[in-house]
């Protein structure tokens, strides 16, 4: 699904990229470089309960730990691998990590109830045990 939503949405972000700061020559790679720190996270580092506060809460994910952890990765990463500035990659990394979450909320949101069955569970985390797997699935591809 990541990658869906970054092929549809890849003119726009270069783009926004280009008024952050980011050199044209650039674009294409911190667009790549975003999509593979938010799958990374997703499907290996996050843990199901770090999911389900991030997708569950109810709060914006601008207030998520692992948003910030995103956020800090694409960062070092756009500084590190791309040759930024501290400065370009801060608003750039926060703009890019923010705006794919969004859209990657919206579009969960509206699969086929994904949300809704984790919702209804019982306990804290509910069925997560059960669906986690097919909800990352569902993230990631």
């Amino acid at each position: 699904m990541i990658e869906k939503i970054i092929k549809s949405l890849r003119e726009e972000l270069e783009s926004k990229l280009v008024i952050l700061g980011v050199s044209p020559s650039k674009t294409r790679s911190a667009v790549d470089l975003a999509q593979r720190v938010v799958s990374d996270t997703l499907s290996v580092k996050a843990s199901l309960p770090e999911l389900a506060n991030l997708f569950l809460s109810g709060k914006p994910f601008e207030e998520s730990p692992l948003m910030a952890a995103m956020i800090g990765e694409y960062k070092m990463k756009m500084v590190s691998k791309l040759n930024m500035s501290e400065a370009t990659a801060q608003s750039a990394s926060t703009f890019m990590i923010q705006f794919i979450m969004a859209q990657l909320g919206n579009a969960v949101s509206r699969q086929d109830g994904a949300l809704d069955s984790l919702r209804k569970g019982s306990g804290p985390f509910g069925r997560l045990k059960d669906i986690g797997g097919s909800l990352l699935k569902t993230l990631v591809f």
